[in-house]
């Protein structure tokens, strides 16, 4: 997980702390939309954004 908290770093900051709360402290997307106070559609479409902004700085 090192190598790709690197990458994570160099995201935005809304997903730095979307991709933290879900895949490196276990927050579920439910436990997410509560503490972020947003909408768990919201949660859905950021965490998808940005994977895919992740995936995007993998390929290079």
């Amino acid at each position: 997980t090192i190598g790709i908290q690197e990458f994570v770093k160099k995201l935005k900051p809304k997903c730095i702390q979307l991709i933290d709360l879900l895949f490196f402290k276990g927050y579920t997307q439910q436990e997410v939309s509560e503490t972020l106070e947003i909408p768990l559609g919201t949660v859905k479409t950021q965490n998808r954004n940005c994977i895919n902004e992740l995936r995007n700085l993998l390929r290079v």
